[in-house]
């Protein structure tokens, strides 16, 4: 496990918080940003194991396109895709989550 597919794992996680602290509180604007942090720290889990399967493709020698036909190239465009609909219909606080993630390197 490399420090994205870690750093995903807990943004992810802390996103799942902020929805139930969101739901419990009754602030749709917390659950909202919290599905944006799932969702981002999703994309960064699916990116960091990506880039681990092509290290170790690298190390093995297999040819890469090897490693785009399996379910972890495939998560990872599913997770794309999931944040696309977030960048195109955000949340009410959404738009200061997103401009966060688009400022941050993957």
């Amino acid at each position: 496990m490399n420090r994205d597919e870690l750093k995903g794992k807990a943004e992810a996680a802390k996103g799942k918080v902020k929805q139930a602290v969101g739901d419990l509180t009754d602030d749709p604007g917390l659950h909202d940003e919290g599905v944006a942090d799932e969702t981002a720290g999703q994309a960064q889990d699916a990116f960091g194991r990506a880039k681990r399967k092509v290290g170790d493709a690298v190390e093995k020698g297999e040819p890469l396109c090897l490693i785009f036909a399996d379910e972890g190239a495939q998560r990872l465009g599913k997770v794309a895709l999931e944040a696309m609909k977030i960048t195109r219909n955000p949340p009410a606080r959404g738009p200061a989550v997103i401009e966060r993630l688009r400022a941050e390197p993957m």
